[in-house]
């Protein structure tokens, strides 16, 4: 009762959803859809259900769920995003936890336990709300792994003197921008939404101003990342990785001055 009702609610959120037959820890592998197209990126979902939670803290959440250790760490490593779920199958309300940003590899490998608590906070209700939060998460997380792969695979190739493979590794990284940048709504169909230059330039020539950074440069890139934020926002996602954020800023000032050649101009205007 506690997987189908889980499964619903990512269901109504336009995902696919296959429940895993064997017991490796997930019950639930979820592939999210962004306008039909397939993500790239999957949610891993464990459902832990209970009749009643009637066990809760002083802040009025459900108290620790112990995973064994050899779960955790599989959870805080994988590529993909993995939710717990404690579902309360009477009240039919549920919390969701996010392993990754609870757990330090490092350090549950030192204490050598056997089990690890997993918290769920306050704030954390598992509802339709916070279902398009996690795809949200999920696409993000994907996203910044991807660039800081392949950045980090650049760099490599570059101390072993291997260029001929950076012309790829750059078009990878632009297509991974560009995909996101789409859903984020940034990029429409007939370029860069109206809406996003209309906050660069408000961001630029009415809050930021000029006197704060050291070149005009530096300026616009600043109103580039307030817009982007304020766009981020509107997904419900807690915010951008800092790899994400520095690249997709790049990526829009070049799409920006390529639209507008007297870009000056433009952004005067």
């Amino acid at each position: 009762m506690a997987v189908s009702a889980v499964s619903n609610l990512w269901i109504e959120a336009g995902a696919a959803v296959e429940e895993v037959k064997r017991d490796y820890g997930e019950d639930l592998l979820v592939q999210t859809a962004w306008n039909g197209e397939m993500d790239d990126s999957r949610i891993w979902v464990q459902v832990k259900g209970t009749r009643r939670v009637d066990n809760f803290t002083r802040q009025g959440t459900p108290r620790p769920i112990r995973v064994s250790t050899d779960h955790v760490l599989r959870w805080a490593g994988s590529a993909d995003l993995v939710v717990l779920v404690l579902w309360d199958i009477e009240a039919k309300r549920g919390w969701y936890a996010l392993p990754i940003s609870q757990i330090d590899r490092f350090n549950v490998l030192l204490s050598e336990k056997k089990t690890i608590g997993i918290q769920f906070f306050k704030e954390n209700t598992f509802t339709s709300e916070s279902v398009g939060r996690l795809i949200w998460e999920s696409r993000l997380l994907h996203a910044a792994r991807e660039i800081g792969h392949a950045q980090a695979s650049r760099e490599l190739e570059m101390v072993i003197d291997r260029d001929h493979s950076d012309e790829t590794r750059g078009k990878s990284m632009v297509a991974t921008l560009f995909l996101l940048l789409r859903k984020l709504g940034v990029v429409v169909e007939n370029g860069i939404s109206e809406d996003f230059e209309r906050m660069v330039k408000n961001f630029h020539n009415n809050e930021l101003g000029t006197d704060e950074f050291e070149t005009e440069e530096l300026a616009v890139m600043g109103g580039i990342q307030l817009a982007l934020l304020a766009f981020t926002e509107r997904t419900g996602a807690g915010g951008l990785p800092s790899v994400l954020w520095l690249a997709l800023s790049e990526q829009v000032d070049r799409l920006l001055r390529f639209n507008h050649p007297d870009f000056n101009s433009w952004l005067s205007s």
